[in-house]
């Protein structure tokens, strides 16, 4: 018989755990200046009408930043509380944080077959709802699937556990490229899950003539259709990479270089700014010719129709890896070194390779990845555009003038009447 994990009272398994979490904040800023009116809309209304009236007055109190604006949470599969087995036995319950449609569901279904738990997987669209979630209820998540720069961060907070490598006998299948990277050298906390770049996805129907170039972002002919990806450190990294700039080396001269380069596309270019699965869907739907995205979904709706190509740019893309991690919290220790291990397995590797398009570094699972995605290059890139990639990462000295800029940028913005999405005020007059 299975024996239930104890349920902390702290973590919550309900679809509106992390909606929750910004209610009380929100109501702790709020406290002090508008405790009546909130008073009356405790007693006036329901639940879910207060949570949309006190997020409304909060974007408007909050800081105008990407952060502050895009909240798309939700729950892989939604369901409360500990589910009954065969025999009346209670399953744990695996709650994992990740991004948006991460997981291939027969991937999950079979673990939870296999080890008779239920999986709970809550999304985030950004690394910044990342980062909130995570540490604002670490007791919450049992394994964060986190990009390398996100979980460093992590690491800096000791919000993770040591991996007991004894348990993860699948990590063997991880190439020897993908393992000892710069955020965790002995692979004491993190297990590579997936990688991928940040390139250009572009309708081919719609631009007659298609640039292997970074500096498409700035081309009259796209003025107001195009997609800025909704991280202001990749789009910094990214602008420097348009200049010819290694960032992480960037001087505080190329970096306020690249935020005038950046105001320029989002004032003059009219650029407007969407995560990753919104910019593609403004393709599709014909509102964007041009938007930054990733490469595994990019690639997806490629396949899914044929005006869209994915765009490599010749200075190189930014990189990264999704790892697993363990949250120091966890009750469940032997289920989240089972849950990475099973998705190490090769043949399980590559079934989330085939299905999310999104490369893998488990050398395993090569044999088993469908041929077409291996030669894609937008995939799988050529020796000599990895050369040209980079890890999205700066010095430490670069990464103050970045954070500066970053806030300079926003506030000019505001001041000409332009939102962090790229849209402009009618009444700004701005050009």
């Amino acid at each position: 018989m299975r024996v239930p994990k104890p349920r902390r009272a702290e973590k919550t398994n309900s679809r509106w755990s992390i909606e929750v979490l910004d209610l009380v904040g929100f109501l702790s800023i709020f406290y002090m200046e508008g405790r009546q009116t909130i008073l009356k809309l405790l007693n006036g209304l329901r639940l879910m009408t207060l949570i949309v009236a006190i997020a409304s007055l909060a974007g408007c109190l909050k800081e105008n930043t990407p952060e502050a604006q895009v909240d798309p949470k939700r729950h892989f599969r939604p369901k409360a509380g500990s589910q009954e087995l065969e025999g009346g036995d209670e399953c744990e319950i695996l709650s994992i944080l990740t991004w948006s449609n991460y997981f291939v569901p027969s991937v999950i279904h079979q673990f939870e077959n296999e080890f008779g738990c239920q999986i709970e997987v809550t999304e985030v669209g950004n690394s910044a709802q990342m980062m909130q979630a995570f540490e604002s209820d670490p007791v919450a998540f049992d394994i964060v699937v986190a990009d390398d720069r996100t979980f460093s961060h992590f690491l800096n907070l000791h919000l993770l556990a040591e991996l007991d490598h004894d348990r993860i006998s699948q990590l063997k299948e991880i190439s020897t490229e993908f393992k000892g990277l710069y955020f965790d050298p002995e692979n004491g906390y993190s297990v590579p899950y997936l990688w991928g770049s940040t390139m250009l996805a572009c309708r081919s129907d719609k631009v007659e003539v298609i640039d292997s170039s970074w500096e498409m972002l700035w081309r009259s002919d796209l003025k107001g259709k195009i997609a800025m990806i909704d991280e202001p450190e990749d789009l910094f990294f990214i602008t420097l990479m348009s200049m010819g700039v290694d960032p992480y080396y960037s001087t505080e001269v190329e970096i306020a270089e690249a935020r005038r380069r950046l105001l320029d596309a989002f004032v003059r270019q009219n650029g407007k700014m969407l995560d990753f699965s919104s910019g593609l869907n403004s393709l599709e739907s014909g509102l964007n010719d041009l938007a930054i995205t990733y490469s595994g979904d990019a690639a997806l709706r490629a396949e899914a129709n044929g005006s869209i190509v994915v765009v490599c740019p010749k200075e190189g893309c930014p990189i990264w890896v999704d790892s697993f991690g363990i949250s120091k919290e966890t009750s469940d220790s032997v289920l989240c070194h089972q849950f990475i291990d099973f998705m190490c397995r090769p043949e399980v590797a590559a079934e989330t390779a085939n299905k999310l398009c999104y490369s893998s570094p488990n050398e395993g699972a090569k044999k088993m990845i469908e041929p077409g995605l291996l030669e894609n290059r937008a995939l799988y890139p050529e020796k000599k555009m990895m050369v040209k990639s980079r890890f999205i990462r700066f010095s430490k000295t670069s990464e103050i003038f970045v954070k500066n800029e970053i806030k300079r940028l926003f506030g000019e913005l505001r001041s000409q009447g332009v939102s962090p999405n790229g849209e402009v005020a009618l009444s700004s007059g701005a050009q």
